[in-house]
C-alpha cells in the first residue's frame, strides 16, 4: 500500500499542480489580509470616535477604559482566530 501512495503522489507532483496549489495560497492568503486589513480600519475609526471626537465626554479615564476593553475585546475575538485561520503554505 505504501508503494501506491508514493506512486501516486510522484503522479499528483506535476509543475501544474504545484502552481495550483501556489496560486490558491496566494489567493486565500489575499483575502486573509483584505480582511485582517478591514478590522484593523474598524478598529482604528472606533477610537478615532473615542479620542478624535467629544462623543465620550471629557472624561480620560473613561476614553482609557473604552480604549483597553476594545483592544482586548477585539484581540480575543479577531486577531487571535484570524492568526489561528491564516491559510498555509502548500506542502510540497
Amino acid at each position: 500500500m505504501r508503494y501506491l501512495d508514493w506512486y501516486g503522489r510522484i503522479l499528483s507532483d506535476t509543475p501544474e499542480a504545484r502552481a495550483f496549489k501556489e496560486r490558491k495560497y496566494r489567493s486565500d492568503l489575499m483575502g486573509w489580509q483584505v480582511l485582517t486589513s478591514w478590522w484593523i480600519f474598524c478598529l482604528l475609526a472606533g477610537m478615532w470616535l473615542v479620542w478624535g471626537t467629544d462623543v465620550v465626554g471629557e472624561g480620560v479615564g473613561l476614553r482609557i477604559g473604552i480604549t483597553v476593553f476594545a483592544i482586548v475585546g477585539y484581540t480575543l475575538a479577531v486577531f487571535i482566530p484570524m492568526l489561528i485561520a491564516k491559510p498555509s503554505r502548500p506542502q510540497d
